[in-house]
């Protein structure tokens, strides 16, 4: 029954609690001790089903226990410069997930309506990366490839290449705000005590 719970709040098909967002004044403890407003926390959906999960592996009787799993939300504004100098602004949000020491497009489409209220998890702290540096991988993601003009040639077929217009670090703003991903502490009997990612299926080492 309570792992039935966990994955009904997690998947958003249970609603534990729906706090007002106007009036919400209560912080939350995560377990580094920090605190954070929870009307401000927003959650992604699972992608993962526990059940099958764990039959997967033989576990059906292993402990479980809903959990938040700290990641960040970044919003970068700038702008692109094409390969004729031309120059486009952008706005990307992107999702910086430590546990997976990743970058990607953050999809507001993917978020819960109703996140619930779980304690939450932090990696270690050398897992987050320095955004504000541009780090290579995120100028990666930012770069953009777009239709050029096409050929001038005369012939009955024009081709339409693709050119690179990359991002200008120099117009970079950045603001960043917590959010948390779906995961369970799983509790195997002889081994470490770990967290899985209810995005991708993997278990990382819990802290």
């Amino acid at each position: 029954m309570a792992r039935w719970i966990g994955e009904a709040v997690l998947s958003g098909d249970l609603v534990a609690h729906s706090p007002d967002i106007e009036s919400e004044t209560d912080t939350e403890v995560s377990t580094s001790g920090a605190t954070e407003p929870i009307g401000l926390r927003r959650t992604l959906r699972p992608l993962v089903d526990l059940d099958s999960w764990l039959v997967q592996r033989g576990w059906e009787e292993v402990n479980t226990t809903p959990v938040l799993m700290s990641a960040k939300h970044w919003i970068i504004s700038g702008s692109l410069v094409g390969p004729e100098d031309e120059r486009e602004s952008a706005v990307w949000q992107v999702l910086e997930d430590p546990w997976t020491s990743s970058l990607s497009i953050y999809d507001p489409d993917e978020e819960l309506d109703y996140p619930p209220r779980l304690r939450v998890v932090n990696p270690q702290e050398m897992s987050w990366m320095d955004i504000r540096e541009l780090p290579p991988e995120l100028l990666r993601l930012l770069d953009s490839r777009k239709q050029g003009e096409p050929d001038s040639n005369d012939g009955p077929v024009r081709s339409m290449m693709l050119e690179w217009w990359r991002f200008n670090s120099e117009t970079a703003e950045l603001t960043e705000s917590p959010v948390t991903i779906p995961g369970w502490v799983i509790e195997v009997e002889g081994a470490p005590t770990q967290v899985l990612h209810a995005r991708n299926g993997r278990r990382y080492e819990y802290v």
